[in-house]
């Protein structure tokens, strides 16, 4: 009975170390996203990633965003202080990263530096997590119709981890 009692003690730790192991993240790692958008309506954006380290992908992306106080004309971007939006990243085999930010407005609008949440992503990345820095250059850009739109180029830098030890790529 003692041998059955020690057995079944032994089987139910393993059990409870196995699952405990099974649940944890996997330790963060660096990883770097340059992304190369332009601007597509007053609050969206789209474009090009790639990304680099933990997270290796590239493909396609795009963004909704606001400033606060709002940006109704262009002028008002000099008034504008914060900027707050989402991303949704989409890489080469059709996975995404969904990636939450905010930042600081600086030199009349053309910088946004800021911090930034990976909230998950399907796939690969669906139990994808991480935080890190931003720093976003918006430079004007004449379009042939002759309309102006922003072309917005940035680097998210940080660290990410995936939950129960899954991993990308």
């Amino acid at each position: 009975m003692t041998r059955m009692r020690l057995a079944l003690c032994l089987i139910g730790m393993f059990a409870v170390a196995l699952l405990g192991a099974t649940a944890q993240a996997s330790p963060p790692e660096p990883f770097t996203i340059s992304l190369d958008f332009y601007q597509t309506g007053p609050d969206t954006a789209a474009g090009e990633f790639e990304a680099t380290g933990a997270i290796e992908d590239s493909g396609l992306g795009s963004e909704t965003f606001h400033f606060s106080p709002p940006v109704l004309q262009p002028e008002d971007i000099l008034r504008a202080r914060t900027c707050h939006g989402e991303k949704e990243l989409v890489g080469a085999e059709g996975d995404t990263i969904i990636i939450r930010f905010q930042g600081r407005v600086k030199n009349m609008g053309a910088l946004i530096e800021g911090r930034f949440t990976i909230l998950g992503g399907t796939g690969a990345y669906e139990n994808l997590h991480g935080t890190g820095t931003f720093i976003a250059e918006a430079e004007p850009v004449e379009l042939p119709d002759g309309t102006q739109t922003f072309n917005i180029v940035a680097t998210y830098e940080g660290r990410a981890q995936y939950d129960n030890r899954r991993s990308s790529r």
